[in-house]
């Protein structure tokens, strides 16, 4: 695969702000909860800047060098085939050496964050990377992030991302991201999700990757056969995670995400 061409930095239009205030204002007065409303505003944000695939995520503060220890909570753009290799890309140590750059800057700045690959990365290191093979498994040639700190111990992480052999995202196409992500509070604002989410450090990659597959519905024995593994283990898995997170089962490990836990921790 060859590199994605980087495109010139540019400022938004007129257009681009008519179109953000009308995305904004169709997602606050659409009817549902926050999940619905934050869907239909990134699926209008990845049309408006082009990119073919997106999740929104919440995790532990970022650690130098370490995965981003994240829990999915919504998606779009990603088939059924490639999401478990985009979920396996997340706690690869690979990916914990790519992001020490911004994860230093997101320590020393503590601010809401918006960058590129080509900021990401300057030096290109990502093509040479182990993490290159998983992440064109997973449809995903580049990416640009957003992170937004939310307490001591969670954090906020939209990512959006193209198709192999389609150019970076640019600075116009940042901005916008940027604007959206940063000036519209309540999009990042799930307290039973954070609260649950901020816990992910406790597990280990294999039981976060676990974790993430149920919240995205998957059955277990659905899992077992996308990670290659036995049934047994991945109740195993299961059980671990439902021991950590004090749940009895399924349900209530998925109502710990929804509703939280009645405000007693």
């Amino acid at each position: 695969m060859k590199r994605p061409m980087a495109t010139e930095a540019g400022r938004i239009s007129s257009t681009d702000a008519h179109a953000l205030v009308r995305l904004v204002s169709e997602a606050a007065a659409m009817p549902g909860d926050r999940r619905v409303k934050k869907t239909m505003l990134m699926t209008g944000l990845a049309a408006l800047i082009g990119a073919d695939a997106w999740t929104w995520c919440y995790g532990p503060p970022a650690v130098v060098g370490a995965p981003a220890n994240v829990l999915m909570q919504i998606h779009g753009g990603f088939t059924e085939e490639q999401l478990p290799h985009y979920l396996a890309t997340a706690n690869h140590p690979a990916v914990g050496e790519l992001s020490k750059r911004f994860f230093r800057e997101i320590i020393m700045r503590a601010a809401h964050l918006t960058r590129t690959q080509p900021q990401l990365d300057p030096e290109g290191l990502f093509y040479e990377s182990e993490a290159r093979n998983l992440f064109e498994k997973a449809g995903i040639g580049t990416v640009m992030l957003s992170h937004r700190p939310l307490s001591d111990s969670a954090h906020s992480l939209v990512c959006l991302y193209r198709r192999p052999g389609r150019p970076h995202f640019d600075g116009r196409e940042a901005r916008i991201a940027h604007i959206l992500l940063t000036e519209v509070a309540w999009l990042h604002g799930d307290d039973s999700f954070v609260a649950s989410a901020g816990e992910a450090s406790r597990l280990s990659p294999r039981e976060r990757l676990v974790l993430n597959l149920v919240l995205n519905g998957r059955s277990c024995r659905k899992i077992a056969g996308e990670l290659d593994l036995s049934l047994h283990t991945v109740n195993d898995y299961l059980k671990s995670i439902y021991k950590k997170f004090d749940a009895g089962g399924r349900m209530a490990l998925l109502a710990r995400f929804r509703t939280g836990d009645e405000g007693d921790r």
